[in-house]
């Protein structure tokens, strides 16, 4: 690990990124989930499945790269980000 690498992960506009994609994944699926109920009462919604499910695709990926930037230097300056 460069010190360079290291200060391109743990710098705020990384952080700030990895809260934003978290906060775009939770709220489609408080999305989904109202459209869910919306639309079994009504029929249909077959689009929002796809769409759906490609963002759902993108949570354990994100997750993985969330473990990784807390576990890449694991001492106790880097304590808030875990």
């Amino acid at each position: 690990h460069t010190p360079e690498s290291l200060a391109a992960v743990y710098c705020w506009q990384y952080i700030h990124c990895l809260k934003l994609w978290v906060a775009v994944l939770s709220a489609s699926q408080k999305k989904n989930d109202s459209l869910d109920e919306s639309s079994s009462k009504l029929g249909g919604g077959a689009g929002k499945d796809e769409e759906a499910n490609l963002l759902r695709s993108l949570v354990y990926p994100l997750t993985e790269i969330i473990l990784g930037v807390c576990r890449l230097v694991p001492t106790t300056r880097y304590v808030p980000l875990r």
